[in-house]
This record gives structure tokens, C-alpha cells and sequence, in this order.
């Protein structure tokens, strides 16, 4: 693959037996995860969610990253090329008992 290939991966959709209140599809966010000597980076990308609509939640050693997308924003597109489809997002991590989850902190940028 050379520099300006770029392949486009499709969207996990999250398939759940359970009943949301919006009725728009429900994404699973690619992210990445990095760690130093101090610290874990986890970058989640979603497409569209601004920084008013992203909660960030830990309970019982699970980290859950919601994302919302207000879809109003897009109606009436008729999009030519699309590289996502528009949704909102949720990924959820369990987490060890080597993570101290009272330092766990977040910050968003676009």
C-alpha cells in the first residue's frame, strides 16, 4: 500500500436485543489503545458526535463510551460519496484489577 491508499473499513454495527430510545443505528467506535510507563491512551473515533454529546461512564470496573449524533443536522443530504454511515456509537471495556480506575481521567478533542 503506498502513501495515498486509503482503504475504508466498514462499521461494526452493534446488534442488541435491547431497547433504545432513539431510533437511529447504534456503532461500535474504532479505537485505539496505547500505553506508556504511566498511563493508558484509549483515541475513540466517532464521526459526527460533538464534544456536548459524548458520555464517558465507569460502574462495577466497566468503562462505557457513548457517542450521539444529532441527525437532524443531516437531513435532507443526499450524500454523493460517504466514507460512514450516520449513527450513534457505544463500546464498553472491562477493565482489570491492575487498572486504578480513581486516576482514570478524559479529555476530547475534534
Amino acid at each position: 500500500m503506498t502513501a495515498k491508499e486509503l482503504i475504508a473499513q466498514e462499521k461494526k454495527e452493534l446488534k442488541k436485543d435491547c431497547e433504545h430510545t432513539h431510533s437511529c443505528r447504534v456503532y461500535q467506535p474504532d479505537v485505539d489503545i496505547f500505553e506508556n510507563e504511566n498511563e493508558l491512551i484509549l483515541l475513540a473515533d466517532m464521526p459526527g458526535v460533538k464534544k456536548d454529546n459524548v458520555s464517558i461512564n465507569l460502574k462495577d470496573r466497566v468503562l462505557r463510551i457513548e457517542g450521539q449524533v444529532d441527525t437532524k443536522e443531516y437531513e435532507g443530504w443526499t450524500p454523493i460519496y460517504g466514507e460512514y454511515n450516520i449513527g450513534h456509537y457505544e463500546r464498553s471495556f472491562s477493565l482489570g484489577d491492575t487498572i486504578d480506575t480513581s486516576s482514570i481521567h478524559a479529555t476530547m478533542n475534534d
